[in-house]
């Protein structure tokens, strides 16, 4: 009912005064708030915060920080940061890393055929001419080990590029 429609009704029951009716109104709406309340704490259920997952996933995040300075590896929330930056980085550097390594292989390997009067980019086409399927890494390795082993490699490199040449010719 609206609440013009209640004053009609009070004053047809002979109450006119604002007050009587606001006091009618407040007295109104507490039986109708205190009806709601005693619904809902009859159909309460407990408060469900998934705790233990919560805290597993904390404890985790706190136990990847360890070893981080100051409160990186004290408060979850700085963890949270430190080790998400963290995982970044590591990614990223993995890649990275290969990267370099092949840099390293490729230099050593340039400076090794240079000595024994090739370059790298010749050795490499020589490499391909004699049919040898050694990769960098081992070659490189070679090189700085076994020099003997490595100037073979050179060697038959070597004749294969002239065979190559002597077949275009």
């Amino acid at each position: 009912m609206r609440r013009d429609g209640l004053r009609t009704w009070f004053r047809a029951c002979g109450t006119t005064s604002a007050s009587e009716v606001a006091k009618i109104d407040h007295w109104k709406n507490s039986l109708l708030n205190e009806e709601f309340r005693s619904n809902s704490e009859r159909n309460k259920m407990p408060r469900a915060t998934n705790a233990p997952a919560s805290r597993a996933r904390r404890k985790r995040v706190l136990k990847k920080a360890k070893g981080y300075r100051g409160r990186r590896s004290k408060l979850f929330r700085y963890a949270k940061d430190a080790t998400m930056k963290a995982q970044y980085w590591a990614y990223r550097d993995r890649k990275t890393r290969k990267r370099t390594f092949r840099y390293l292989w490729i230099q050593r390997l340039n400076a090794a055929a240079r000595a024994n009067g090739m370059n790298y980019s010749r050795f490499a086409e020589g490499l391909k001419a004699a049919g040898i399927g050694l990769d960098r890494k081992i070659l490189a390795d070679l090189a700085v080990t076994d020099e003997a082993a490595f100037k073979s490699i050179v060697d038959q490199a070597k004749n294969a590029l002239e065979k190559k040449a002597k077949k275009a010719a």
